[in-house]
């Protein structure tokens, strides 16, 4: 009701009116003189009115509203204080955690994650031998007796090279679907352009090849969607960095039709978002719009 009186004080302005407004203000100056570039290859017009809304029909229709979990990157040189920066983190707020690494044995890998599950809700893995954190993270899985279906995560190849599919990574793809559905093997990362138009177009052309790639191991439209994720770099630019999520989620979302999905939830990206500080620290965020109908965000 207060909303209905609120709104019912202003009389509608057609977007002719308004530039007519404008123009007067500007007295005599070209209009265009207020158009902002973006430096991204487009100019802004100074305001946007309902009449330039276009209709776009291909968003990807969601049960529930977009869900974000906050992830904490653990380096990790030394097990005990890895596993006490993840505890400290997820009591803290976090509830997804990144532990990257290059070398460790199986007795820290087990005491760096120990105690972690049910609070943490995503587990990653950065590292460049996947299969064989894979290994011992099935085995702690199962000498715990975690319900692992109950989580989400992604095993992180930073060798990974985006559209081609070595050896290692395909092994990864072929272990990772008899495991749990909610675990991605492959991301797409698009930090090092500065673009935004260049940071969807890369991911985009690096996706639809990994379905390429994927498809000719005879996995499904469904099952290739699900093991992939996009990362995008986040700048304090809010409003942009949100028009670039949604509109890469349009256009991801006609890349996976042309495979034929059957699920309508396999045209849905899986994106997580790091937003880098000038102190070099970093946060991370991640959406999730996949998967059978059930949320898992990572």
């Amino acid at each position: 009701m207060l909303r209905e009186k609120l709104f019912s004080e202003f009389y509608p302005s057609s977007k002719s009116e308004w530039e007519s407004a404008v123009q007067k203000e500007l007295k005599g100056k070209d209009f265009s003189s207020l158009n902002w570039d973006t430096g991204e290859g487009f100019e802004l017009r100074p305001f946007y009115s309902f009449e330039d809304k276009m209709p776009i029909n291909e968003i990807p229709l969601k049960s529930k509203p977009n869900g974000w979990e906050i992830r904490e990157n653990i380096y990790v040189t030394e097990a005990k204080a890895a596993n006490k920066k993840a505890l400290s983190a997820l009591k803290s707020g976090a509830d997804s955690l990144n532990f990257i690494f290059k070398k460790i044995t199986e007795n820290d890998f087990f005491f760096v994650i120990n105690g972690i599950f049910p609070k943490c809700r995503s587990v990653n893995f950065t590292s460049d031998v996947p299969n064989q954190i894979f290994i011992w993270f099935k085995k702690f899985v199962e000498e715990n007796k975690i319900n692992i279906k109950a989580f989400s995560g992604s095993f992180i190849f930073e060798a990974f090279e985006n559209s081609v599919l070595n050896m290692e990574t395909k092994l990864l793809v072929k272990n990772i679907s008899y495991f749990s559905p909610h675990f991605r093997v492959i991301t797409i990362n698009s930090h090092k352009e500065k673009l935004i138009t260049n940071q969807i177009s890369t991911a985009l052309l690096a996706g639809q090849e990994v379905l390429k790639n994927i498809s000719a191991m005879k996995i499904s439209a469904d099952e290739a969607a699900n093991l992939i994720q996009f990362s995008f770099p986040v700048s304090n630019n809010y409003f942009f960095e949100i028009a670039k999520i949604r509109a890469f989620r349009i256009l991801w979302a006609r890349v996976i039709k042309k495979f034929m999905p059957k699920r309508k939830s396999s045209v849905n990206a899986f994106v997580h978002s790091e937003i880098f500080q000038t102190n070099d620290a970093k946060n991370s965020a991640t959406a999730e719009i996949s998967g059978g109908g059930k949320k898992f965000i990572s």
